[in-house]
């Protein structure tokens, strides 16, 4: 993904108007101004199709989300990761490995470690 942004430049006049003017009295004749704006574009190299999942697909088990998304890019071993949340490493080995799930008990820690929602890990849970 490329951003290029480049400032580009506006000239307005500014006039400014006073209680006075509505009465006939006073208004500045006003002066041009240069201002700056900046307007940044971004450029994507995206293929913009869309591709449905199939429905018959075998659902996505919250252990291979954790291990995908939040430990390994986190560089965390699953050792760690019960450590830190204070249960034993089994329990984290199991829904890792898809043979165990998640229970609002660990929804609610692993939502504390990865500042996430019990939601979120419960939601997870009731898709696959």
């Amino acid at each position: 993904m490329e951003t290029d942004w480049s400032p580009s430049r506006a000239t307005s006049k500014v006039s400014i108007a006073s209680a006075l003017m509505t009465s006939g009295g006073l208004s500045s004749g006003g002066k041009t101004q240069t201002r700056m704006t900046f307007a940044w574009w971004i450029i994507t190299r995206l293929s913009w199709r869309f591709e449905m999942i199939p429905k018959s697909r075998i659902p996505t088990h919250p252990g291979e989300i954790l291990l995908e998304e939040f430990l390994k890019p986190l560089n965390l071993t699953q050792v760690d990761l019960a450590a830190h949340i204070g249960v034993p490493v089994q329990r984290v080995n199991e829904i890792v490995r898809g043979k165990r799930g998640i229970t609002p008990e660990t929804a609610w820690l692993f939502s504390q470690a990865f500042g996430t929602t019990p939601e979120f890990w419960i939601n997870l849970q009731s898709q696959s």
